[in-house]
């Protein structure tokens, strides 16, 4: 359903999850239009609950810009902001801020914003980072030591060495870092000596657009 924006005031998009039930439709820039000259206009949306605002892609038509509101806009429940802008050149000539209402649907689910989905990743991928450093640090605070001829491993979760089952010499202690001897062969190197920390790093997601200076503050907010 289309429902005409021609002043200032609160927008309703819809409940939540809901995907293309309603279209906004602003009038406005057409009379900035022909008041100002050629123009580009352009809708920044800040969802409820303080994520970082987006560009909404509009439609034009005969007299007015379209927001065709989807399930991504209306992920959210709560109120919102959303800024109408008209630009010549690099520069703001008019522009309309709104209020946005997005109502509570039960049990409503919808799929969550990309950019939120970065971050989680992000976020996860840095603890599975965080945690495989911590292991490398308490290794190098508690080195393997011998008792009765065998290596002897400090194990985390017990707080306790434990029997590796590996004799201090001979060719079962070769080519392991736990045991301190043959750094110098094939898949010896530090990076690859960090359990897990490899695969972590690789993991770690590209960004799905390029972040500016005010979104960077609003998320250390």
């Amino acid at each position: 359903m289309r429902y005409i924006v021609d002043r200032p005031g609160t927008l309703y998009l819809g409940k939540q999850g809901e995907h293309l039930a309603r279209e906004l439709a602003f009038t406005e820039p057409a009379a900035w239009e022909s008041s100002c000259g050629t123009g580009a206009v352009q809708l920044l949306y800040r969802p409820p609950g303080g994520a970082p605002s987006y560009p909404v892609v509009l439609e034009r038509e005969e007299g007015a810009y379209l927001w065709h509101i989807t399930s991504a806009d209306t992920a959210r429940e709560g109120y919102g902001r959303c800024e109408l802008r008209y630009s010549v050149g690099n520069v703001v000539i008019r522009s309309v801020t709104y209020v946005t209402l997005v109502a509570d649907g039960v049990g409503a689910a919808g799929p969550q914003d990309p950019y939120l989905n970065y971050l989680e990743q992000v976020a996860r991928v840095g603890a599975e980072a965080l945690a495989a450093a911590a292991r490398a640090e308490g290794a190098a605070l508690h080195p393997p030591t011998i008792q009765d001829g065998n290596w002897w491993l400090w194990n985390p979760e017990t707080g306790a060495y434990e029997d590796a089952g590996v004799p201090a010499s001979g060719d079962k202690a070769m080519s392991d870092h736990r045991y301190m001897s043959h750094l110098d062969e094939v898949d010896q190197h530090p990076l690859d000596a960090i359990t897990g920390l490899r695969s972590a790093i690789a993991r770690i997601p590209a960004p799905v657009e390029a972040i500016t200076n005010l979104e960077m503050e609003e998320l250390l907010k």
